[in-house]
């Protein structure tokens, strides 16, 4: 099983892993109730083994406790330290191995494990859920709930996940027949190709010195028909399967009324927002204009993160 998860990832809140605005040092400060149960195995140096759950190959010392301070007062957290131990493949390798095993609906063609994620108990109601970046074969992290509601019993750490990153990607447009614009009672109509649901609002061409050269455009229908349209569009790539769209690099050439061609330009639409506006330096001196062809140039999909639940 796996489900999309979002791209950035947040080891830690204000609360937990400092305030780079405020100047507050990370952790608990000795004045919560966190804080005063962090400072006593802080100070007792109680550091609590770590337990690791199935046969992973990852080494966790001890837990610690930091101590910062800030305006005279104490601010406490605990870190987990972990380590990749296998010497026959890289982590990378380990983790992909993993996501094979446990899905089959993903090409790992393409991508890469971009985090893993660890699940940590403490013998209390609290426990953490970390998703870490796999920078290198050894990190520390923080802690955030460990002695948020008493004191740990005990510590015990599962792998529970990996996240299977991919990056954008673009496709080319196919030669198809373009959107044909057309100058009606002095006001430009646009028309996007390939019956794309992007409706461009009329531009009047008769303003002073000439059009403003800003054409607001919007998206109708559901994004999913966007995506399919733009499939058909587009040079198949078995890449693009079931991802969201970006943007889309539209071309459009300037013609007069006896269809001789005056120049042409492209411009770029993101997609995300659902309506925009794009500045057409063509239409800055729009007197001669009679038509418009609007072709599509590419299209780039947005990267996409999956999440694995690794259970064998």
């Amino acid at each position: 099983m796996y489900r999309r998860v979002c791209l950035v990832v947040a080891f830690a809140l204000c609360t937990s892993a400092g305030c780079s605005g405020c100047g507050k040092p990370p952790g608990a400060g000795e004045d919560t109730e966190q804080g005063r149960r962090l400072k006593e195995l802080y100070d007792n140096r109680v550091a609590l083994p770590v337990h690791v759950e199935g046969d992973p190959p990852l080494d966790f010392e001890p837990v610690r406790i930091d101590r910062n301070d800030k305006d005279g007062k104490g601010f406490y957290q605990a870190h987990l330290s972990w380590e990749y131990t296998a010497k026959d493949k890289s982590l990378a390798d380990y983790l992909k191995n993993r996501i094979q095993r446990n899905t089959h609906e993903l090409n790992t063609s393409f991508g890469r494990v971009s985090a893993f994620r660890l699940h940590v108990v403490y013998g209390t109601a609290d426990a953490d859920d970390l998703d870490v970046p796999l920078d290198d074969q050894r990190s520390r992290v923080p802690l955030p709930r460990f002695c948020a509601t008493e004191k740990p019993k005990a510590v015990a750490v599962t792998l529970t996940a990996a996240t299977w990153f991919e990056d954008e990607v673009v496709t080319v447009c196919l030669p198809r027949a373009p959107g044909e614009g057309r100058v009606v009672a002095r006001k430009l109509v646009l028309v996007a190709p390939g019956d794309l649901p992007i409706r461009f609002e009329d531009l009047p061409l008769d303003i002073e010195n000439g059009s403003s050269g800003h054409v607001n455009w919007r998206l109708v229908g559901e994004p999913s028909g966007l995506a399919r349209r733009l499939a058909d569009l587009t040079e198949s790539n078995p890449r693009t399967a079931g991802r969201d769209v970006k943007s889309i690099r539209l071309q459009f050439r300037y013609r007069d009324g006896f269809g001789r061609p005056l120049a042409e330009e492209n411009a770029l639409l993101d997609l995300t927002s659902g309506q925009g506006t794009i500045a057409l330096s063509g239409l800055r001196h729009s007197e001669a204009i009679g038509s418009v062809a609007v072709r599509g140039v590419s299209v780039t999909w947005k990267e996409r993160a999956t999440r694995v639940v690794l259970t064998k």
